[in-house]
């Protein structure tokens, strides 16, 4: 029994911070970690100063998707300054990553004298939501791989609704995209394969009574290439005809560079084969005049920064019968002798049909002379006692379903049967 091994990639976390400013007391402020490579399953820990989150007041986290999590702080109290970090782990192995917490102590409260003044500063005045920036944490995410943006409102009135916009157009949870609200100022959300429709502006809108305030953040996508599918056709091959493949990669980042393989091996050097560049996607392959070495499995491979694809297709030849030269053995023949000659179709597509004529006339096996087939591909003739009617051109037809060929020699017979008187 052979064994199998599986490669099990560790996990790669998303950089990530509380932003440049110190945090308010009072204030909510939210993070976000994100596994974006690394087999699944994988756990997601959080701590604070090495010590475990669970158990401290005012801290929650929340599991985003599959590879992600969302930790929340609210009120932020100055017991919670400190080094948060975030520990991805499964079985391939362990990844880190931590950011630092400042928290700004309460204010002293002065008392005014003033009543008016003292009114003003205790009137409520309504607060427009203040969103700590957020990216994607790559400049370019390639294709497959998971990707999570946290939209947190750290300052702001409450309640606030937070909402989720792809180039201007509102986004909901579904099967490809997890919006989590993750505590009462924070969002998070999570793609956990991004495809090249996941690329765009992503833009969070936070309203309260207040108003709104929106934060945006582009998401670049690499793509790998696709390839449209492509074939010779159904029908076979006429050795000696001519024939072409278009290798187009419709999706794909450029530069694509697309290569040619005929049964795993590069066309380069192959006589008859030569492949042109289409455009800066395609590839177009020709073969002129087709041989039977032609034939087999030809693939595309299309190469970018985000992949490899490729697409294969079957050439199948149909080869003209090549007949191996033969003759008679001897220049001449005497009278009474044997002479045997075979035909044998040594390159050719099956079935092969084998005809024998002398002189144009087709010959048939007789009391004259013997036609065996020897094989699948081969047929021997045999004449056990040469006359001079036998004297003539032998031509030997072999036919298949991509045409025939013909061979011919000349068999020369000495001496007439001696007549008794």
């Amino acid at each position: 029994m052979k064994s199998k091994f599986v490669s099990v990639v560790p996990p790669q976390l998303s950089h990530f911070d509380f932003g440049e400013d110190s945090i308010n007391s009072g204030d909510s402020v939210s993070l976000s970690c994100n596994a974006h490579k690394g087999d699944r399953p994988i756990k997601i820990s959080w701590f604070l100063n090495n010590n475990t989150i669970d158990g401290v007041q005012g801290i929650t986290s929340t599991k985003i998707g599959q590879k992600g999590s969302g930790l929340n702080i609210d009120p932020v109290q100055d017991i919670h300054a400190g080094r948060y970090t975030c520990v991805a782990v499964n079985k391939a192995g362990v990844a880190t990553y931590s950011a630092e917490l400042h928290v700004n102590g309460i204010a002293t409260v002065t008392f005014i004298k003033s009543t008016l003044s003292l009114y003003m500063l205790l009137k409520p005045i309504p607060i427009l939501p203040h969103i700590s920036p957020f990216e994607s944490g790559e400049d370019s995410i390639n294709y497959g791989e998971s990707v999570s943006m946290t939209c947190n409102v750290h300052k702001g009135d409450l309640p606030v609704e937070i909402t989720w916009y792809l180039n201007n157009k509102t986004l909901h949870g579904s099967s490809d995209t997890s919006i989590v609200k993750t505590g009462k100022k924070t969002s998070a959300l999570t793609i956990d394969s991004v495809k090249d429709h996941h690329a765009g502006i992503y833009t969070c809108r936070a309203q309260n009574r207040a108003g709104f305030t929106a934060y945006s953040t582009e998401l670049h996508v690499n793509v790998p290439p696709q390839l449209t599918h492509f074939d010779f056709g159904e029908e076979s091959i006429y050795s000696g005809d001519s024939v072409s493949l278009n290798c187009n990669a419709h999706k794909g980042d450029r530069p694509i560079k697309i290569s040619w393989f005929l049964n795993n091996n590069t066309i380069e050097g192959m006589q008859g084969i030569t492949s042109t560049k289409i455009g800066q996607k395609g590839s177009a392959l020709n073969i002129d005049p087709v041989q039977d070495s032609h034939a087999g499995r030809y693939t595309c491979v299309a190469v970018n920064e985000a992949g490899v694809a490729t697409y294969s297709a079957e050439l199948h030849v149909n080869v003209l019968p090549h007949i191996a030269p033969f003759d008679s053995g001897e220049d001449t023949i005497n009278y009474g002798e044997s002479v045997s000659m075979t035909c044998n179709v040594h390159k050719g597509d099956l079935p092969v049909e084998i005809t024998w004529y002398l002189n144009n006339k087709t010959l048939h096996d007789s009391n004259d002379f013997s036609i065996v087939k020897a094989g699948k591909k081969t047929s021997a003739l045999t004449i056990d006692s040469v006359a001079d009617h036998h004297a003539g051109v032998y031509t030997c037809r072999a036919q298949n379903r991509a045409g025939y060929t013909v061979f011919s020699t000349e068999l020369h017979v000495n001496g007439i049967r001696a007549i008794c008187l």
